[in-house]
């Protein structure tokens, strides 16, 4: 899974990639970028948005795997395999 985010003050805000960072300038981040999350339950941070003009941060990734709890019971669940 792959898609754009923005970190504001209360956290990470995850959006698909049709969506432009500058969309969500509303929000005041402090960083953006892009995300994905591989099959093996990890989240990566990279890149930059030259609309907001910030760049992502690879500590953004630990924030978003917390926020989110991506955990690989819940990604489980998430994938219609759990009981949850």
């Amino acid at each position: 899974m792959q898609g754009k985010y923005i970190m504001t003050g209360k956290g990470p805000v995850l959006f698909p990639l049709s969506f432009n960072h500058d969309e969500f300038k509303g929000f005041h981040p402090l960083a953006a970028g892009f995300f994905a999350i591989t099959e093996q339950e990890e989240v990566y941070t990279y890149g930059k948005s030259f609309s907001l003009k910030l760049a992502s941060s690879p500590e953004d990734s630990v924030l978003i795997e917390g926020a989110f709890a991506i955990v690989p019971e819940s990604l489980e669940r998430i994938k219609g395999g759990g009981n949850g």
